[in-house]
């Protein structure tokens, strides 16, 4: 009797080991920048970092970790254990064709520049707590990827739900979610200090 529970426990660890590697896999995403431009890689998760590299668009790249903080660890190769990107200029789908500049300076493709300018108008702020308020009917206030109507979903939440803003942006607040962990961009308009 020993024996068999013995080796059924042995069965079990050894088929937990086998599951447990494909959970923690890392995953491939691809390079897209709305300008069509390279997307560079820094030492560290800042744009103060030294540029080690350049990714060019469309490339794939091998992500270690969504560090949470609109960082993305990436595996390197070369002298450099990690390199790090900012998070929205990664996708899970191969992009489209690079986009092409338009007179006027504008490029075809995705909304990157209005993204652009949302972010170069951030500023970090001391993290203080807001409610959710949408009086529309959905009473559903969206946090997003990217301070844009078009970047995709990270949560819904319900009026009066407790967020962390952590950066204020031109129409923007990039918040956290303290329970979840989850951080994102919710418009400014849908959210009330408390």
């Amino acid at each position: 009797m020993k024996k068999r529970l013995l080796a059924m426990a042995v069965a079990i660890v050894l088929l937990t080991a086998l599951f447990i590697p494909a959970a923690m896999a890392d995953y491939y995403m691809y390079v897209c920048t709305g300008d069509g431009k390279t997307l560079n890689a820094r030492e560290y998760p800042n744009t103060d970092a030294k540029v080690v590299g350049n990714l060019k668009y469309g490339e794939q790249v091998y992500v270690n970790a969504d560090l949470g903080n609109g960082w993305t660890r990436l595996n390197a190769a070369g002298g450099y254990t990690y390199l790090y990107v900012q998070s929205r200029f990664l996708v899970y789908d191969q992009p489209g064709p690079k986009p092409t500049p338009q007179p006027g300076g504008k490029t075809s493709g995705t909304p990157q520049n209005e993204i652009d300018a949302e972010f170069k108008a951030a500023r970090l702020v001391n993290p203080y707590a807001v409610e959710t308020r949408n009086a529309r009917g959905t009473g559903v206030v969206n946090m997003r990827w990217a301070p844009s109507k078009k970047a995709p979903l990270i949560e819904a939440y319900k009026n009066g739900a407790s967020l962390k803003v952590i950066a204020e942006l031109k129409d923007w607040k990039q918040v956290m979610d303290e329970e979840t962990g989850a951080v994102g961009f919710v418009r400014q308009d849908f959210l009330v200090r408390k």
